[in-house]
């Protein structure tokens, strides 16, 4: 009997230890894949923050780019005018003097005119 015992109480001990060990093992496991689960967690967070930050770079350099266009259509309409200004001046002025010179034409020929009568 007492060897019985004996056997039944090793199979106990033995059976408590794998039992043990079993538990050991879950838990490790559980642990390792809550680290796993952070890790991946931040990874996914990285990625977006990394995602998000390339497409806010993309749209402010659409906006930078509009911006320039826009400025150097507006430059650009602005030299025009200037110049159509310039041009239009040049016009009437050149219309001008000959209006002028046609008027002076015009008295001095009268005043020859009158002389030849006189």
């Amino acid at each position: 009997m007492p060897a019985a015992v004996d056997g039944a109480a090793a199979a106990a001990t033995s059976c408590s230890k794998k039992l043990q060990q079993h538990i050991k093992l879950q838990r490790q496991q559980q642990v390792q894949q809550q680290v796993q689960q952070q890790v991946q967690q931040q990874v996914q967070q990285q990625l977006q923050q990394q995602v998000q930050q390339q497409l806010q770079q993309q749209v402010q350099q659409q906006v930078q780019q509009q911006v320039q266009q826009q400025v150097q259509q507006q430059v650009q309409q602005q030299v025009q005018q200037r110049e159509q200004q310039q041009l239009q001046q040049q016009v009437q002025q050149q219309l001008q003097q000959q209006v002028q010179q046609q008027v002076q034409q015009q008295q001095q020929q009268q005043v020859q005119q009158q002389c030849v009568y006189e």
